[in-house]
């Protein structure tokens, strides 16, 4: 039968051919031609339970445009689906579709691509091409869950500019997820980014990257890139949690010196607040910056910043890194935070400021230390 003796087949009482109705391996024959998947309407379309969707197999291609943006993202009650048809497209039927004609998938309602419903093998699939990654729109990653989201994979590195200032930082109620799609980014793709495109991550809103939303893991490997903690802006410190400090690691030390001055010293009651950076650097951190990167640090709050510092963190100073303190610069120190130097750090101090420890501060040396200070 040709393509349009096929369309009279059972139309009668509704004007739609039944080939719903034909027997799977009858269906499975029709469908093998290309020109009579290329005549089937959209009508038809929506008759074919997910069992039949299936056979048309990898002439899936051949579907006209009309009918691909009428594919339904939704089980249809009169028909007897297992799943809806864009939840049945299989791994090698998205396959054969170009980007472009991606792009239409189920979009004759709302004018973009259901993409968000597919199969998770099948988006996988699509994810694995290059081209189509690239392709995808801010409006469809914006219906992505945090599952879809990671399956993007290596290929993340192709996503447009404008996807990744839109990606967002904060949970989305709809579609669910676990985690917001900032968090959602995995080491392996963060690791595929320039220093450039990281700072567009998530910065829609304030044109600052949201990249103190990262997983730590996440975080972590883009800390580990010496290049990328020197390109974090004084802005983004700024937004920094005390977890993202910790998680700078030893590479802390290759922040500029801006980003370092913007280090806020002052802590919140809770330790989630974006401040208390100060406090956050670690004992096997400090050893790590220089002697003038102390110097800044000591610089902040009119040159009482070093006393900001956690009794740990403060205690990790090593003798090349105490010369440039003042007597001014340690006014605020406490005896816990003295008491935690070592006996070399303490005979580093300049003999000015050595001399202007006040009895409190020196309450918890030991007698070692008080020998080594001569204080």
């Amino acid at each position: 039968m040709s393509p349009v003796q096929i369309r009279y087949l059972g139309s009668d009482a509704t004007g739609v051919a039944q080939i719903a109705a034909l027997a799977n391996l009858t269906f499975t024959k029709l469908v093998s031609n290309t020109a009579q998947v290329s005549a089937i309407t959209s009508p038809e379309m929506a008759t074919l339970p997910s069992e039949k969707f299936v056979l048309i197999g990898d002439n899936f291609q051949y579907l006209t445009d009309t009918v691909l943006a009428s594919l339904k993202e939704t089980f249809i009650a009169s028909v007897i689906n297992g799943m809806s048809h864009i939840h049945a497209i299989t791994p090698n039927q998205i396959a054969t579709l170009t980007p472009a004609r991606v792009q239409i998938i189920g979009s004759a309602e709302t004018g973009y691509p259901k993409l968000s419903f597919l199969a998770d093998n099948t988006f996988a699939r699509l994810m694995s091409d290059p081209a189509q990654v690239a392709a995808l729109t801010p409006q469809e990653i914006g219906t992505l869950n945090s599952g879809k989201f990671a399956l993007i994979g290596g290929n993340f590195v192709q996503l447009s500019d404008a996807i990744l200032t839109s990606l967002q930082y904060t949970y989305n109620a709809t579609p669910s997820n676990s985690q917001s799609q900032i968090a959602g980014i995995t080491p392996g793709q963060i690791s595929t980014l320039t220093p450039a495109k990281v700072r567009i991550l998530g910065s829609y809103d304030n044109g600052i990257s949201k990249i103190n939303y990262l997983s730590p893991s996440t975080f972590m490997q883009l800390a580990s890139d010496p290049a990328q903690v020197a390109a974090i802006t004084p802005a983004e410190v700024g937004t920094f949690f005390s977890s993202n400090i910790k998680n700078l690691g030893a590479n802390i030390h290759f922040l500029s010196d801006v980003a370092l001055g913007n280090f806020n010293y002052q802590c919140a009651i809770s330790v989630s607040s974006p401040q208390c950076q100060v406090g956050s650097i670690d004992y096997a951190q400090t050893p790590f910056f220089s002697q003038p990167q102390i110097m800044i640090i000591a610089a902040l709050n009119s040159g009482k910043g070093i006393a900001f510092m956690s009794t740990l963190g403060f205690g990790g100073l090593t003798a090349a890194q105490v010369p440039g303190l003042l007597p001014a610069h340690v006014v605020g120190v406490n005896a816990s935070q003295l008491a935690a130097l070592s006996n070399e750090t303490l005979a580093a101090f300049l003999q000015a400021t050595k001399e202007s420890f006040t009895s409190a501060q020196k309450a918890l040396l030991s007698a070692s230390q008080h020998t080594a200070c001569g204080c």
